[in-house]
Formats: structure tokens, sequence, C-alpha cells
């Protein structure tokens, strides 16, 4: 388990940003036309570096490649809000570094401050930063049991770090929260938990928080345990896991490495008004009848959401049309399942483009599509190292 955590964390990269999430967000349409598109890079075999590529949104045309550049260490992930990019460097890396991408010296940093609290031990893992305002954000942390909330415009390393969220309410016997993900819908924020136990998966919760205290707000899903936030049927929400669309929340679980149980692995829909959850969709109603669970989910509008799954050994993927109304399957997009392709993240943007990021096949990169008819756009735009997240800056 720990193998797939680590190495999931790589191919996914993570999260989601209420202001420019690269999943479906009302957010994203109430804006205008994505500028750039941001695309995480990461060499295949882990160990060989990233780096960020910038792209054209209207033209697809590479305008600056480079940004963040590593030549060793891969373990990162990337955030945007507005015309800023965040580089998170994650496991005992536990860093941020803001880039300002409208400006004349996009390649370098604003600042690289640590994620770190002052005498912490181990590593914080940053999986995401929610930004709020342009003074404040949440940023979500892996391997500790509280976020953190910080400043994003903090002139100095000493004013970054404002306050903290205790989450320790949701820790297992082993101690671990897992934090792995966040959106935020109004003033709320809405924060996955792995919990896992010895790296063994137990009840994935989602708590939800008042932004304008800061406070956790009870749910009332359950008399039966000893916490305010709504308990999963599925287990192991990885990044990219939250999305939001017309006053539902959907939660993708995965299921634990080489997961038979395919009940673990599933979409579920948390009613807003009530907190309420159904199932949307689920890994055991895949077309042609083949082992797969679900990864990430995009809600185009009542009938239409893209899914992408992984194989159960999470080496090869496949992307599918659903109707998020009755749960069924629709249809496959491409050939990346008879491919044998690996995928690693799926965008939405404001001009009915969905950006799929091929990461494990022959010709690595991103192919564009229409989500009119599911035609391709743009031959595969390729890139020195596999693309794993897409982001796009207004």
């Amino acid at each position: 388990m720990k193998q797939q955590i680590f190495t999931s964390s790589l191919i996914a990269a993570s999260v989601i940003l209420a202001a420019c999430s690269s999943d479906s967000d009302p957010a994203v349409e109430d804006k205008p036309l994505a500028s750039k598109v941001a695309v995480h890079t990461v060499a295949s075999d882990y160990i060989s570096g990233q780096q960020t590529v910038l792209l054209d949104a209207q033209t697809y045309a590479q305008i600056e490649s480079g940004l963040g550049l590593t030549v060793d260490d891969t373990d990162y992930s990337i955030r945007a809000h507005e015309d800023d990019l965040y580089l998170l460097g994650k496991y005992y890396i536990d860093t941020i570094a803001k880039f300002d991408t409208s400006s004349d010296t996009i390649s370098t940093p604003l600042y690289t401050y640590s994620t770190q609290e002052n005498g912490q031990e181990g590593s914080g893992n940053p999986y995401d930063l929610v930004v709020v305002s342009e003074t404040k954000a949440y940023l979500i942390r892996y391997g500790v049991d509280n976020i953190l909330i910080v400043n994003p415009s903090a002139a100095t390393a000493d004013d970054f770090i404002t306050g903290s969220i205790d989450l320790s309410a949701y820790a297992t016997a082993s101690g671990d929260v897992n934090a792995s993900d966040a959106h935020l819908v109004g003033d709320k924020l809405f924060v996955t938990m792995q919990r896992m136990n010895n790296w063994v998966a137990q009840t994935a919760y989602v708590a939800v928080f008042d932004t304008t205290t800061d406070t956790e707000v009870e749910t009332n899903f359950s008399s039966d345990d000893a916490v305010k936030g709504i308990a999963l049927q599925g287990t192991n929400p990885q990044s990219d896991s939250i999305v939001y669309f017309d006053d539902a929340v959907y939660v993708t679980t995965s299921g634990s490495w080489g997961e038979t149980d395919f009940n673990n692995s599933v979409v579920e829909k948390i009613d807003l008004n009530d907190y309420s959850v159904e199932v949307a969709l689920s890994s055991a109603d895949v077309l042609g009848d083949v082992d797969r669970v679900l990864k990430e989910v995009i809600i185009v509008n009542d009938t239409l959401g893209y899914v992408l799954t992984d194989s159960t050994d999470w080496t090869t993927s496949a992307l599918f049309t659903f109707n998020p109304s009755t749960g069924e399957f629709i249809a496959e997009v491409g050939q990346y399942g008879a491919d044998a392709v690996g995928l690693s993240d799926i965008a939405l943007d404001n001009q009915s483009r969905l950006w799929v990021s091929v990461y494990t096949d022959a010709t690595p990169g991103l192919d564009v599509y229409s989500i009119d008819d599911n035609s391709l756009l743009e031959n595969r735009i390729q890139f020195t190292l596999p693309p794993a997240h897409v982001e796009f800056l207004f």
C-alpha cells in the first residue's frame, strides 16, 4: 500500500482550487478564457527530475519551460490561482514556490518557503493548496494531523504560516489522518482523508470547514461516530478526488492497491443541503466487464461526465463518459484501454475542451478533446518529460 500511495502521488500530482480548478467548477466557467495552461511533467522513472511547462491556451504553443526544474527529486505537484502558479515539494521536500506567470521573469519564483511548522519532525508532505484570497489559503498536508492556514502573498517566510486547523479527531490507531485533497465551495472547505492504519485503508471521511471562522461544520451524518464529518462507502480517496457540480460535491475513491472489492471504488454524491450521500458511479459497472478502479471524475452537466479509470495494478488506464444522473457508463473515449496506455490526469477548461495527460506510451503528451463530440482538437502535444497534471491560468 505504501508503494501505491507514493507512486500515485507522483503520477496524479495533486490538487484543486475553486478559483481555477482543472476539474468541473462554476468558478472556472465564470472566468475569462484561460490565457495559459500549466503542465506539470515528471520523469517516468521517478528519479530523473521534473519541470512545469506553460502553453498558450489558444494556440497550444509552448511559451515557457523549466519552471521549478529539478534533475533528481520528482515528488512535486502544482496548483494555480488566477495567474499565480504554486509548486509544492512533497515527501521530505516540504516546500512551496510561487511563480507569477504574468511577469517578464516567469521562471524566477517570487519566493520559496518551507511548509513545515517550527520544531516539526518528519515530513508534512503537502498535497494541495486551496486559495481563498490574496492573503489566505489552506495547505493540505498528507503526513500530519492538521491543515495549515497560510498567507500566499507573505513577504517573508515568518509571515507565511498564520494558523492551523486540527484534524486529530480523525486519526487512526496508528495516528494517521492522511488528508489527500480539498475543494472550496462558497465559504465551505471540503477535505478528504484516507485514514490509513499502518497503510491499511480505514473508513475514509470528508470533513467540512467554515472558512469564515476556520471551524469544522457538524454535518450530523452519523450518530454512531464521534466526529462531525461524512463517512464514505469507498476507501482511499486520492489527489483530485473532489469536484463540485449543482449543489453537490462528488468524491472519488480508488480502493486499495490490488483491490478486488469494487464497492470500495465509487463516486459518491454529497448533497450540500443536508450532507446526505448516495453512490453516483461504481467501478463494478465499468464497460466491457473489465476490472478497473475509478481515479478521477469531471461533471459537465446532468447527463454528461468523464471518469478516468485504472487497472487494478495501476499500470494502464481507460477514459469513459457516463451519466451522472443515472450512474450509467456511456462510451469509452479514445483507445487508451486497448492500447494499454497510462493516463495521469483529466482537466476541463471553460472552452469545452478536455485535456488528457497521457503518461505511459511510446509518445506521451497531452490529448485535447472537444466535449461536444469527443473529437480530438489537436494532435498530441509532446514534452521532454511525460505530463502528470494540468492547471489553467487566467
